[in-house]
């Protein structure tokens, strides 16, 4: 054939056609993966033979862009004219697109653990479209292994050039690996923990993979005493690595950590013997951790599951006698066990409190002195207070003088105050009476008596019982006594004879004090 075709040439070129003229049109530039070209429209004589110069480049009269190479192809067309019975020949230049690579740069296989993969991250050029005939992808170019299920896949990606208009396709296969399944789990079956316990063993399976997190010490043991631990939850993982897949899977465990818990004995005041004294506990730890108890031991006393003890010693005790105690405090917890505190206090002396006055009896205004006699071996007094009854007190002054302006019956309330902070108090009732005295007053009145003229009757009340009964004598201003007599609560004497008489009226208390008035009856 190729001998004919040469021949053929030589002969054209000898001889040229005087009739027919063969014209070959130029085939567009051909993008690599399109359908082969049919080169007989491309020429305007029908029916003769395209012979390429590339191997599988052209059969038949159809050019394969998808067999040809990239660049430049000849093509020679040769066609026998009847009319000049000679053959024609002439050819063409064809160019295919270079071929566009497309880079997959992601793992050829991949676990089905791993989270769902964004494809066009590694793809270049990117901004195509993927499709599988196998799966699918469940977001356009996103892949979830774990639901795809394990197996070979090929990703088919398709690609468009806008400046060519050429769409490009690859085809990548990527395999999916199962995970292995890992379990873990503690010696202990223990999930809360206080700082100060002991280690446990963790276990993994499969055997040989690590732990990590913290806590984790000899790459199998869970330390809560480890610095880095937090107080809350720690978790901790355990990976696990396929030697033939190179697929890891993990499981994790958590733990509570609880800060080991404070427990101390609180003391808020000295121990004065013999008052009461309130002792209590001062506890701080986490919401998580309950108290089952607080037992208290001190000098044979005790008290069970309470936070606070009231103890009043007995100065017979052999540690009172030598003057201090121990109190010991011990808590028990529910996940943190059993803590322990002790106090050793110191028995001060209670002051043995008294105080005396000059006077308890007298009448308006009565000024009494104060003076203190409190016993109080081995310290000093640093605060006095009196609180004399009748609204009013004296503050830092053991030997006040108060000033009685009321008459009535006075309970005053002594309390004194060492330097150690020990407290004592004495009350002594109605221990102060005050009296009015005996005399008229500003209204006409004597001591709560009254007394007026009415209807010629000279009218005496005795409104003070305290005065009871009270002695009444009339005498002119003469002297001559014109009357003798007594009253208890009311008299009315008839002076209707004595009608205009100036005359002096003596009134008498049973203790002997009396007054003298003028009056005119």
């Amino acid at each position: 054939m190729k001998s004919l075709i040469l021949i053929l040439t030589i002969f054209s070129i000898l001889f040229p056609a005087s009739g027919s003229q063969l014209v070959l049109t130029q085939p567009p530039k051909q993008c690599p993966y399109v359908l082969q070209l049919d080169l007989d429209p491309y020429a305007n004589i029908k029916g003769g033979t395209w012979i390429g110069r590339t191997p599988n480049s052209v059969n038949s009269h159809y050019f394969n862009p998808k067999i040809a190479s990239t660049g430049f192809h000849w093509v020679l067309y040769s066609v026998y004219d009847p009319d000049s019975a000679i053959w024609l020949t002439d050819s063409v230049q064809i160019e295919v697109y270079d071929t566009l690579h497309l880079n997959f740069s992601y793992y050829q296989s991949i676990c089905d653990n791993y989270n769902p993969i964004d494809l066009d991250y590694y793809i270049s050029p990117g901004g195509g479209d993927w499709s599988s005939p196998e799966l699918t992808l469940h977001t356009g170019n996103i892949l979830n292994p774990l639901s795809a299920g394990k197996g070979k896949f090929h990703l088919i990606y398709s690609w468009y050039q806008y400046s060519t208009k050429c769409t490009f396709k690859d085809t990548f296969e990527i395999e999916i690996l199962p995970a292995p399944v890992v379990t873990v789990s503690a010696s202990d079956t223990q999930t809360i923990f206080c700082r100060n316990d002991h280690s446990i063993q963790l276990k993994g399976l499969p055997v040989g993979g690590f732990w990590d997190g913290a806590g984790i010490e000899n790459d199998s043991f869970f330390n809560p005493k480890n610095p880095s631990l937090l107080n809350g939850v720690n978790k901790v993982y355990y990976y696990f690595t396929d030697s033939l897949s190179y697929c890891f899977g993990y499981d994790s465990l958590e733990f509570i950590l609880l800060p080991i818990p404070e427990i101390s004995i609180k003391t808020t005041a000295p121990l004065c013997y013999p008052q009461p004294y309130f002792v209590e506990a001062e506890t701080k730890y986490s919401s998580k951790t309950t108290w089952f108890t607080h037992n208290w031991n001190a000098s044979g006393l005790y008290g069970s599951d309470i936070s606070k003890l009231t103890v009043r010693y007995d100065p017979g005790l052999e540690d009172a006698l030598r003057g201090y105690f121990y109190l010991f405090l011990e808590a028990s917890t529910l996940y943190c066990g059993n803590f322990q505190d002790s106090q050793k206090f110191y028995l001060l002396p209670h002051p043995q409190i008294n105080f005396e006055v000059d006077k308890t009896t007298g009448y308006k205004p009565l000024t009494v002195q104060f003076k203190d006699k409190t016993l109080l071996p081995g310290s000093q007094l640093v605060g006095w207070e009196y609180y004399f009854g009748d609204d009013s007190y004296s503050l830092d002054d053991p030997d006040p003088v108060h000033i009685y302006e009321k008459a009535g019956n006075y309970t005053v309330l002594y309390k004194v105050r060492t330097k150690e902070g020990c407290n004592a108090s004495l009350t002594k009732s109605k221990l102060v009476k005050v009296e009015e005295k005996v005399g008229w007053n500003e209204e006409g009145r004597f001591n709560k008596i009254k007394w007026y003229k009415e209807d010629n009757c000279l009218v005496i009340i005795n409104e003070n019982s305290a005065f009871s009964p009270l002695y009444v004598q009339i005498y002119t201003i003469s002297g001559e006594l014109i009357f003798t007599g007594s009253v208890h609560e009311f008299l009315r004497l008839d002076v209707n004879e004595w009608h205009g008489l100036a005359c002096i009226i003596r009134v008498t208390t049973p203790s002997g004090e009396n007054t003298s008035l003028k009056f005119l009856l």
